[in-house]
């Protein structure tokens, strides 16, 4: 239910506009590190890239292109392959976001929103000391680990189920920012950009409606944006510590057949790589719908582009 409504709603934390032109291409790849039944799911997309010319943005993601426009207030979603467009207000798009997650959210038993109330959030955030060059921009490291418990009864396991997240982020230098023209554009509009499209306005959106999650989310992205609000690069690893062994109870040479990672290594990464940023001309056809277009109810674009990502499932 979150993941279907998370998907749209990513498109206003990556759709930006500035007061220059800007291109931002990211390369986007995830693993399973486990033995999938019926094999690995796979994205259509393994590459973000970022448009901007003033206020308006463009951003794509495989199936979905999302044009924003902070001047108006408004958004317009693309189906290439439909050839259809959607436009609206980006704050009905958040509060329609919301509405899907709260009736989504309305049919969960009472038992499971008690457990829901009851999850531990940890959040802890440092500066490693690493330093790098990611594509000719002074960068350094700085890693956020986010450690949930959840109070379900699971064999083996007194603390229930123990789930972690581990980002390491890689920003730019606070210098290069005057080095860079397209880095001072793009803080300067995630800064100016708070309140419509930033993530902590999302995920408290997505995640007000769940007893006790809007505000760990927000505590979260708190954390992810501390040291500045860039990213050149990411690394995610989300990590079950015990899962092996709480398999290998339940089920004897479970651990082996499904392949499942040992101790705190990750069950799942994510990597986000910068490949291109650079202040070349964007043309004006890159933020209207394309002539020929057919417009549609802003609810059937969003229906179909997330099928795209799940296959219909």
């Amino acid at each position: 239910m979150i993941k279907h409504s998370f998907l749209p709603a990513l498109f206003l934390v990556v759709c930006t506009s500035l007061h220059a032109d800007v291109t931002m291409r990211m390369a986007f790849d995830f693993k399973i590190n486990m033995a999938v039944p019926g094999g690995a799911p796979s994205l259509p997309f393994n590459e973000m890239v970022t448009r901007i010319k003033g206020d308006r943005g463009y951003a794509s993601m495989g199936p979905i292109v999302a044009l924003t426009n902070l001047a108006t207030g408004q958004m317009t979603l693309l189906d290439p392959k439909g050839q259809r467009f959607a436009t609206m207000a980006m704050a009905d798009y958040l509060s329609k976001i919301g509405g899907a997650q709260g009736q989504a959210t309305a049919n969960i038993p009472e038992q499971a929103k008690q457990i829901l109330a009851m999850i531990k959030f940890d959040t802890q955030s440092h500066d490693t000391g690493r330093t790098d060059k990611i594509q000719g921009i002074d960068a350094y490291e700085r890693e956020v680990v986010v450690d949930m418990s959840i109070p379900v009864p699971l064999p083996g396991q007194e603390k229930g189920l123990h789930l972690i997240m581990k980002f390491q982020l890689w920003k730019p230098q606070p210098g290069e920012f005057e080095r860079v023209p397209a880095l001072r554009e793009l803080a300067a509009y995630n800064e100016r950009n708070k309140g419509l499209s930033d993530p902590a306005t999302i995920l408290r959106q997505m995640f007000s409606s769940l007893p006790g999650m809007g505000d760990n989310a927000s505590k979260m992205v708190g954390e992810l944006t501390k040291g500045g609000n860039v990213m050149l690069a990411m690394h995610m690893g989300v990590a079950v510590p015990g899962l092996a062994k709480m398999m290998e109870q339940m089920q004897p040479n479970s651990t082996a057949s499904l392949g499942l990672p040992e101790g705190d290594k990750p069950l799942l990464e994510v990597n986000v790589d910068l490949k291109d940023l650079n202040n070349d001309k964007v043309p004006e056809e890159t933020f209207a719908a394309p002539t020929g277009y057919k417009e549609a109810p802003m609810e059937d674009l969003v229906k179909g582009l997330t099928a795209a990502f799940t296959g219909g499932k």
